[in-house]
């Protein structure tokens, strides 16, 4: 099961490397138009996603979405867990309730070239790893 990881960890780098043109963008197009930047992911799929475990944003942290509907999002750059609750809406967008604060935003995944991708309201993209199987 470690090498499996470590293998998923050097495939994720070398495809992360490849299509390094789609990380991190900042665009007001994004938010009008998002599928312009992948296939927009829908209920189904985004369930399925959130679902499956852990999701890591590499360099950033780590995303928790539990059944019961709470979210927690550990932060690797400050040595902070964020919490809230998340819905997702018909539409697919996984939209969080931050508890610590009075912030709520709502995200969009999509998918692209075989990757999946976070897009944030702020036009913000970044890519998904996740484990396939579960937690």
């Amino acid at each position: 099961m470690l090498k499996l990881r470590r293998f998923m960890s050097l495939l994720f780098g070398f495809l992360l490397t490849m299509n390094l043109g789609l990380l991190a963008t900042n665009s007001a197009a994004q938010d009008i138009f998002p599928e312009k930047h992948g296939q927009v992911l829908g209920y189904n799929d985004v369930k399925e996603l959130t679902s499956a475990g852990p999701l890591t944003f590499p360099g950033l942290g780590r995303s928790n979405y539990s059944e019961n509907g709470s979210y927690s999002f550990t932060d690797e750059t400050k040595s902070i867990t964020r919490f809230g609750a998340f819905h997702i809406r018909e539409d697919g967008r996984v939209c969080i309730d931050f508890s610590q604060s009075e912030r709520h935003r709502c995200d969009t995944f999509l998918r692209k070239d075989g990757l999946v991708f976070l897009l944030t309201e702020e036009g913000d993209r970044f890519p998904v790893f996740f484990t396939l199987g579960g937690h």
